[in-house]
């Protein structure tokens, strides 16, 4: 399903309410984000578990428009074996968006990314700001290759843990990036 601009999923909490994938779900993604060409806000994910069920190829949320009020606060996105959460393109020239108190953790089956920040634009004008998140793979020799894999854009992250991934965070493209108290598992190589 898509989340339209200006509409806020909201649970009772992040393991008391529940949203998951039927296991034969055809689709890349549980959940999109995407206005045509616009950019969407106060439209956020909060207080809930989106469960992907160990569905092949299947992501938890594709955003393509996610900016002031988007993002994710205090939500489980579990058993995705693509992404937890893809932001790429960024149309309308979003802005900022915000994770925060979150948990990601990929299938046991296996998976790509934690959080794939994608933004094509020469600027890297577009700000992540993760804070307060654990991002985790499936279990060994299951890992997940990088647990944030920025590939433009700029981003910030502050009290975040990653565990069971090859590389903590992967950094290319444009942007600018402040990175402050992030840990992780052992044998993780962080940045």
């Amino acid at each position: 399903f898509n989340i339209p601009n200006r509409a806020a999923l909201v649970g009772v909490n992040k393991r008391g309410s529940r949203i998951k994938a039927a296991s034969g779900f055809v689709g890349s993604y549980m959940v999109t984000v995407d206005n045509g060409t616009s950019s969407m806000f106060d439209n956020r994910l909060a207080h809930l578990t989106l469960d992907c069920n160990n569905v092949a190829s299947l992501g938890g949320i594709d955003s393509q428009a996610w900016q002031e009020g988007g993002g994710l606060a205090h939500v489980l996105v579990q058993n995705f074996r693509t992404y937890g959460l893809r932001m790429r393109e960024m149309e309308g020239g979003a802005a900022l968006c915000n994770i925060s108190d979150t948990e990601i953790f990929g299938s046991t089956s296996g998976c790509t990314a934690g959080i794939l920040l994608d933004d094509p634009s020469l600027s890297g004008a577009f700000q992540l700001n993760i804070r307060n998140t654990t991002i985790a793979g499936g279990d060994m020799p299951a890992s997940m290759p990088r647990g944030i894999d920025v590939q433009g854009g700029s981003m910030f992250v502050t009290a975040c843990h990653v565990e069971t991934c090859d590389t903590g965070i992967y950094l290319d493209g444009n942007g600018h990036h402040v990175i402050v108290g992030f840990n992780g598992g052992s044998g993780i190589a962080l940045v």
